[in-house]
């Protein structure tokens, strides 16, 4: 629940923009895979800063390895300071800056095991959408964080279909609710986006057989103009994508994946992943890991190929 109960704060967080009288340090410049990042910390974090940096290295390595490169030219990132959870605040704005709030007793464990700033980054490869669709921009964020950080060893292996089991089901809709479009509900907003790219993900993966990915639908969406949030797309389902032209293949469309208001697929879409069971109550299994070493949580309903299929550098 850690993660949910920090991603609540962040949410509340980007209702309201930081102070911007918070004493920051000199700014130094952080050379990156196809750009700069100009890194600005708290002074009162002075003695957390080799910390700090670490952690910001380790956010700068999952995205550039996501991407091929880093989605900006040029960043500016405030590390301000300010008490509550370790990582208790971030936001993006405009592709052009992130601004992330740390505890003032932040520990390196507790930094290494940050999801917050990698999310935040992952904005930075996606165009700002009509509010309509704001499900679509921070869901992508949800979606693409665990499964970038495994993919460096970052996290362990199971920790995407624990993070997945303890969120999605946040987005499922309730009784009566419809679709994604236009929600102002937090859960479907940022769960129910990430079921959506889920799906859609799959949904590439089988209709090319294992050639293409939503990787290389989101990469042709940077190599089409879309990072740094300029991009903005009126409509996501009139949208091209950037990529259809490329591989032939029709671009995800959340028309065609049925998010419209007044309708709700994602439930029944989440629970057939499953073998006839009920998603929210048997999606994961207790393991012991191949390698001997502790059990954890394993998506026991999802067949192993096709995890191993979203958490591995490459598919197919």
């Amino acid at each position: 629940m850690l993660k949910l109960s920090c991603a609540l704060l962040a949410w509340a967080g980007a209702l309201a923009l930081p102070r911007a009288d918070a004493a920051l340090g000199p700014a130094e410049i952080l050379p990156v895979s196809g750009g700069t990042i100009t890194v600005a910390i708290d002074t009162g974090l002075t003695a957390k800063r080799t910390d700090l940096r670490h952690w910001i290295d380790r956010a700068v390595a999952a995205v550039t390895h996501y991407y091929g490169e880093f989605p900006v030219a040029a960043l500016r990132l405030e590390v301000r300071m300010r008490a509550g959870e370790p990582v208790n605040s971030g936001r993006e704005f405009s592709g052009r800056l992130i601004r992330i709030h740390v505890d003032p007793a932040v520990t390196a464990t507790d930094l290494n095991r940050d999801w917050m700033l990698t999310h935040e980054m992952f904005h930075l490869g996606f165009p700002s959408l009509d509010p309509a669709y704001h499900y679509l921009e921070e869901g992508l964020s949800d979606y693409l964080e665990p499964l970038a950080r495994v993919r460096l060893g970052q996290t362990r292996p199971t920790q995407p279909w624990q993070d997945f089991m303890e969120g999605m089901p946040q987005g499922l809709p309730k009784p009566g609710e419809g679709g994604l479009d236009g929600t102002r509900d937090w859960g479907r907003t940022y769960w129910g986006g990430c079921i959506f790219w889920f799906l859609v993900d799959l949904d590439i993966r089988q209709r090319t057989g294992g050639r293409l990915s939503l990787d290389d639908a989101i990469r042709a969406i940077v190599r089409g103009g879309g990072a740094g949030r300029g991009g903005l797309v009126a409509g996501a389902d009139d949208a091209d994508w950037g990529w259809s032209d490329r591989h032939g293949v029709d671009p995800p469309n959340p028309r065609r994946m049925g998010t419209e208001r007044g309708r709700s697929p994602l439930a029944g879409a989440v629970a057939r992943l499953g073998r006839g069971g009920d998603w929210r109550r048997r999606p994961f299994r207790r393991v012991r890991s191949s390698g001997g070493g502790p059990a954890g949580n394993d998506p026991g309903d999802q067949p192993v190929g096709v995890r191993r299929w979203l958490t591995g550098t490459r598919h197919g």
